[in-house]
């Protein structure tokens, strides 16, 4: 299998600065009480000069440096620079340290201390989370990460989901929108019909309407499967980790279907060792993972988008993005498929309907009330332009 392109991971360094004039000109729009808060983060300040605890976090990917780890690398960078080195973490990417589906008995038992969870790799785990994975709902990465963090700070059984499974949430991921990738061209909705994809979620339910056969595989088996031909492509991936993934490689059509995101994903750590630390060292933690998500993180995403469609076109990939009318014939002939799947297997797993149901209106509601706060247009369709 072929090694990740070292050029398509962007360190967030290169970009502090940029970021940095970006808070401030958000600071700007903030209310007053709120400004106090963020602008002790700005330039490199500290809240407090006190010593902080000497520790070590222990962090497990199954993906490769860079793209969706991006969120903790920015994390534990500014942790370790705000702390003076007291706190610094252990990184293993590419499932070096264990599988994706190991990462959350791993916390649990607090074999480590943080790891990337993405909610289709725990859809028995996390029901309610996996509502992120129904197509044509949300398309504004801000507002989906927002939604999902409220969310957790109110709602009962959403948060009662995290607790459980012994899993303190602590960031939130913004994602791209859901690209489909192909060793072979396609040329319309049509020709979806019959393409064996990879796919986990419930995105899946509505590739399935579409004729595609679905396969579920571990992110670190994509690669090699469809180099053997196992599948043919995938059916959702983001964007800006496609050539992080070195996908390009051996799938370079890449579509937008119009899906909009395909799934959440963020940083859970250990509950047990959460609960075991200093409410100051909490209370920075927190910080540091709220101004990623909504302040940080998006220009970094923004600069990954961009560097990826550079990848893609400079090894001779191509992105385009299907028609409106297309979307339109998708979004019909999938109907309430996704939807259906999702919450059938809500109520398997113990949610009562009602419960799942209000989850979903107000997680929509919340989606809606966020969206447009922060400018953002889709890296692939940016990319299709070029």
């Amino acid at each position: 299998m072929a090694t990740t392109d070292e050029a398509a991971v962007v360190p967030y360094k290169k970009y502090e600065e940029r970021t940095e004039r970006m808070l401030k000109k958000r600071l700007a729009q903030l209310p007053a009480a709120l400004c106090i808060t963020a602008a002790l983060t700005i330039g490199g300040v500290t809240q407090a000069s006190d010593d902080w605890p000497s520790m070590n976090i222990t962090f497990s990917s199954a993906l490769p440096q860079g793209g969706l780890n991006l969120a903790f690398e920015w994390w534990a960078d500014e942790l370790e620079r705000r702390t003076d080195g007291a706190i610094t973490t252990s990184r293993h990417y590419s499932a070096s340290l264990m599988g994706a589906g190991a990462t959350l008995p791993a916390l649990a038992r607090q074999r480590i201390e943080a790891g990337y969870m993405a909610a289709a790799y725990f859809p028995g785990e996390y029901p309610l989370w996996n509502v992120a994975g129904v197509p044509f709902q949300t398309s504004d990465p801000v507002a989906q990460v927002r939604a999902f963090y409220e969310l957790y700070q109110e709602n009962e059984a959403f948060r009662a989901e995290w607790e459980r499974n012994g899993v303190h949430l602590l960031v939130l991921q913004p994602l791209p929108h859901g690209i489909m990738g192909s060793r072979e061209p396609i040329n319309s909705v049509d020709d979806l019909d019959g393409k064996r994809l990879r796919m986990v979620g419930y995105v899946a339910a509505a590739l399935e309407e579409l004729g595609v056969e679905t396969v579920g595989l571990r992110p670190e088996e994509l690669y090699e499967s469809i180099q053997r031909g196992v599948v043919s492509g995938y059916g959702a991936w983001p964007f800006d980790l496609i050539p992080v993934s070195a996908l390009h490689e051996v799938a370079p059509y890449h579509y937008d279907l119009g899906f909009g995101h395909y799934a959440s994903a963020a940083i859970g750590v250990s509950k047990r060792w959460w609960d075991s630390l200093d409410p100051k060292v909490q209370d920075l933690m927190t910080e540091i993972a709220e101004e990623f998500m909504f302040e940080a993180g998006m220009p970094l995403i923004v600069q990954m988008e961009e560097n990826a469609c550079d990848r893609i076109l400079d090894h001779g990939g191509s992105v385009t993005v299907f028609s409106d009318e297309d979307i339109a014939t998708m979004e019909e002939l999938v109907g309430s498929a996704s939807v259906d799947r999702w919450l059938a297997a809500a109520t398997e797993r113990g949610i009562d309907e009602q419960v799942a149901l209000d989850f979903r209106e107000q997680f929509l509601a919340k989606y809606e009330s966020h969206k447009g706060e922060v400018p953002y247009e889709s890296g692939a369709r940016a990319c299709a332009a070029r």
